[in-house]
C-alpha cells in the first residue's frame, strides 16, 4: 500500500467530504430510510426512473463505476472501477496460492491495533482462537472472497442520473443505525450534524433493556441501517440466485459500518450495545475486509483487461443469476 495507515481517512482537508457527511447525518431519518428501502430493497427489486425493471449483468453495471467519484472518500479521486479491482486483488493476496480455496494463515490479533485488541471484552478475545479461518469452519471454499471485494461498491450506481438519481449522501460514506444514539466513533461526531436528526439525537438508554428503539444486543441484522450502497447491494444479492456463504453477504452489508469495525482516533468501539455474539464472531472478517478495502487505494492502477477473465469466472461460479448451468447466456441480477 502507499503511505502509512494514519494517512488514510483524513477528513480534515476536504469541504466536499464534510458537506456530504453533513447532509447524510442530518437527513437520514427513519422515514426517509424506510421510503428508500421500500423503493430499492424489496423482493420485487428496483424499477428505473421510467418504471422499468432493471435486470443487468454484473459486468454491465460494473462499467458504470467509471462514471462515479465518491464524494465521501478523502483517500482517492479515482473512478470506483479501479477501486473495485484494487480491493479484489488485495483480498486475493489473502488466499493461499498453493491451495486456492483456502486462506493463508492470518493471525486474528494482527487484524486489530494493540489498543483495539486490549479493549475487546475478555470473553470475545478468548473466543477468537489463533487464525482467522478457524472462526468460520463451515466455509470450505474461500475463493469467493476476492469477488466480494470486486462487487462490494457496485451499489454506488444509485448516484447516477439515469439509475437512481440519489444524492451521494444517500449512497456513499460510513453507515450507522437509525433509531440508536449516534456514536462518538462516527465521522464528524464533534461537528454535531446528527443533532438535527430526531432519529439520531436522543438519550442513550431509554431503560435497562433498550438502546434507542432497539433491544440490547439484538444483533445488527435487526437494525435499520442508514441507506446506502451497502444495503442496496445486499438486497440485490438476496433476490438473485447465488452460491455465496452468509459471511459474504454480511461483508457486503456492513463493510461501511466503520464506527463498529474500525473506531476512529482511539474512540471506543461504537454500537457494542447492539452487537450480538454473531456480530462479534464476524468482526475479525470485517477487519480483514476493511484493511483490504481501505489500504489498497494506491497510485499504481491494476491492469483491468488482464484481470477481467479471473473475475468473470468467479461471477459465473458464485453468482450465476439463473438455475440452469447449461444456460450460456450472461447471468442477470435483479437490481
Amino acid at each position: 500500500m502507499q503511505g502509512k495507515k494514519d494517512q488514510f481517512r483524513d477528513y480534515s482537508k476536504s469541504e466536499q467530504v464534510e458537506r456530504t457527511y453533513q447532509h447524510m447525518q442530518e437527513n437520514q431519518t427513519a422515514a426517509r430510510v424506510a421510503e428508500l428501502n421500500e423503493r430499492y430493497t424489496t423482493e420485487a427489486g428496483y424499477t428505473d426512473c421510467n418504471g422499468n425493471k432493471i435486470r443487468e449483468t454484473i459486468m454491465d453495471v460494473f462499467k458504470l463505476l467509471d462514471q462515479i467519484i465518491d464524494e465521501s472518500d478523502p483517500d482517492t479521486d479515482l473512478p470506483q472501477s479501479f477501486h473495485a479491482y484494487q480491493t479484489g486483488e488485495a483480498l486475493k493476496d489473502c488466499i493461499d496460492p498453493d491451495k486456492p480455496t483456502q486462506l493463508k494463515p492470518i493471525p486474528i490479533n494482527h487484524l486489530f491495533s494493540d489498543e483495539e485488541w486490549k479493549g475487546l471484552p475478555d470473553e470475545v478475545r478468548e473466543s477468537y482462537y489463533n487464525y482467522l479461518d478457524e472462526l468460520y469452519p463451515e466455509i470450505e471454499n474461500w475463493s469467493w472472497l476476492p469477488l466480494i471485494g470486486f462487487i462490494h461498491d457496485l451499489g454506488k450506481v444509485l448516484a447516477l442520473q439515469n439509475w437512481g438519481k440519489l444524492p451521494q449522501s444517500f449512497v456513499v460514506g460510513d453507515t450507522f443505525p437509525i433509531g440508536a444514539p449516534f456514536s462518538q466513533s462516527n465521522v464528524y461526531y464533534k461537528q454535531g450534524f446528527f443533532k438535527k436528526n430526531p432519529d439520531l439525537n436522543f438519550e442513550e438508554k431509554s431503560d435497562n433493556h433498550l438502546f434507542g428503539k432497539y433491544e440490547m444486543h439484538t444483533g445488527f441484522d435487526h437494525l435499520d441501517m442508514s441507506f446506502g450502497h451497502d444495503e442496496y447491494m445486499y438486497s440485490v444479492l438476496k433476490r438473485t440466485i447465488h452460491h455465496l456463504p452468509k459471511e459474504a453477504l454480511y461483508l457486503i452489508r456492513f463493510h461501511s459500518f466503520y464506527p463498529w469495525h474500525t473506531p476512529r482516533d482511539g474512540k471506543p468501539r461504537g454500537y457494542t450495545e447492539l452487537a450480538s455474539a454473531e456480530d462479534w464472531r464476524m468482526l475479525p472478517l470485517l477487519k480483514l475486509f476493511q484493511q483490504c478495502d481501505l489500504y489498497s487505494k494506491k497510485a499504481k492502477l491494476p491492469n483491468k483487461e488482464q484481470l477481467k477473465k479471473y473475475y468473470d469466472e468467479l461471477i459465473k461460479h458464485f453468482i450465476p443469476g439463473r438455475e440452469c448451468e447449461y444456460d450460456l447466456r450472461s447471468a442477470k441480477l435483479l437490481w
